[in-house]
């Protein structure tokens, strides 16, 4: 006879209702059984925003436990995916990620939207390891990057940030 998880996760498979679908991740957040990790690291991936929000929100109440699967799912060349992933990451304020993240702003990531979100994990992780390539992020052109970065070196309070900071003051850019 499946137990509750077991049936939870079939349900999931078994249904294309978002809203059920949605509602099954939120239970087998609520498990806190670690057969769900590897399920929720799938359904990160789902067409649905809704759904991936959910599976992000889960994944979060596994806290330590999570970060290695998540972690490992960086690798896939789906940019949504990887950018659903960093969220959790930061909302995990995952330090055992922060080389990996900054590994990835520095050098390995292209696409705008998950540098963008590899910023907003940093600043949640709150790692002084962050602030310089938070820095090198300013001369960076995209004005959002720049504004993010800025907040998140504001966050972390480093003195190695303040000139920086300042000549940011100058910035073509009057948002930023």
């Amino acid at each position: 006879m499946p137990d509750r998880v077991e049936k939870l996760i079939e349900k999931l498979s078994d249904t294309d209702r978002e809203v059920v679908r949605a509602g099954v991740i939120d239970e087998l957040g609520r498990t806190g059984d670690h057969r769900a990790i590897r399920v929720l690291i799938g359904v990160l991936n789902d067409e649905d925003v809704q759904v991936r929000w959910r599976a992000v929100q889960a994944l979060t109440g596994f806290s330590d436990d999570a970060i290695g699967p998540l972690l490992r799912s960086l690798e896939t060349p789906d940019r949504f995916l990887r950018r659903n992933v960093v969220h959790a990451l930061g909302e995990l304020r995952a330090a055992e990620a922060v080389e990996k993240l900054i590994r990835m702003l520095m050098f390995d990531e292209t696409d705008k939207e998950v540098q963008i979100e590899v910023v907003n994990a940093l600043n949640k992780t709150g790692d002084d390891r962050a602030v310089e390539p938070l820095i090198t992020v300013l001369k960076e052109d995209d004005w959002e990057l720049r504004w993010r970065a800025i907040h998140a070196l504001g966050r972390l309070g480093d003195e190695r940030a303040v000139e920086p900071l300042l000549e940011m003051l100058e910035d073509d850019d009057r948002d930023v």
